[in-house]
């Protein structure tokens, strides 16, 4: 991912599992990983804060 502010490319810096539809056997469960992004750019102004977050189901 490309920070939205200077076009650099961002690191991951936390990543956390979710799953949906678990609760009921009716309904298909599905799981995610969520990444959180952030720049890396120390000339940006945004330079280590969070720009941005992908979420990924994994099969």
């Amino acid at each position: 991912m490309l920070c939205p502010y200077c076009n650099i490319v961002t690191r991951i810096e936390k990543q956390r599992v979710e799953v949906e539809g678990d609760q009921s056997p009716d309904t298909e469960t599905k799981v995610y990983r969520i990444l959180s992004f952030v720049c890396r750019n120390p000339r940006c102004e945004h330079h280590g804060e969070e720009v941005g977050e992908t979420k990924v189901q994994i099969n």
